[in-house]
C-alpha cells in the first residue's frame, strides 16, 4: 500500500536537498512541505542531514488530500485524464452541467420524468461512473 510521507526541502545558495535516490513521486508542495508518496511504509534514510530529520509519515486529513489533489501534477493529470474518457465516450463538457440539472430538475418535480430522459441520464452517469471509478483507482495508487 502506497504511503504518503513528507519533508521540508532546503534550498541555499549552493545545493537543493531533497530526497534522493528514493522509490516513489513527489506528489508536490505546499508551503515549506513536500508531499511525496512511497510504496511502502519504511521511511527514506540516508538522506541529507539538512532534511532527513524532517522526513514523517503524512496524517491525510481531508482537507490535506484536497490540497493534494488541486496541487499535484499527478492529480492534475488524472483529472484530465478522467474528463477525457468521458469525451471518448461522447460527452461533452456542457454536458456534466446538463445532466447535473436534469437530475435536479427531475428529482424536484420540475420537469416530467420520461423513459427517454431517464434512459440518457443512466447512460451518462454509467459513463461518468467508469471515469470516476478510474480516477479513484489513480488516487488510489499514489496514496489518496
Amino acid at each position: 500500500m502506497p504511503k504518503i510521507i513528507e519533508y521540508k526541502k532546503v534550498i541555499t545558495q549552493q545545493n537543493t536537498y531533497e530526497l534522493r535516490e528514493v522509490e516513489g513521486t513527489e506528489l508536490c508542495t505546499i508551503g515549506d512541505t513536500t508531499y511525496f508518496v512511497i510504496p511502502g511504509a519504511v521511511l527514506p534514510t540516508g538522506q541529507a542531514s539538512e532534511i532527513q530529520s524532517s522526513i514523517k509519515a503524512t496524517t491525510l486529513t481531508d482537507v490535506l488530500n484536497d490540497q493534494i489533489r488541486a496541487k499535484s501534477p499527478h492529480c492534475q493529470l488524472i483529472n484530465s485524464r478522467r474528463c477525457q474518457r468521458l469525451i471518448e465516450a461522447g460527452y461533452s463538457a456542457d454536458d456534466q452541467d446538463y445532466f447535473i440539472h436534469l437530475h435536479i430538475a427531475m428529482q424536484i418535480g420540475s420537469i416530467p420524468v420520461n423513459a427517454k430522459r431517464t434512459a440518457t441520464l443512466a447512460a451518462y452517469i454509467d459513463a461518468f461512473k467508469v471515469a470516476y471509478l478510474w480516477a479513484e483507482s489513480q488516487y488510489s495508487a499514489l496514496g489518496l
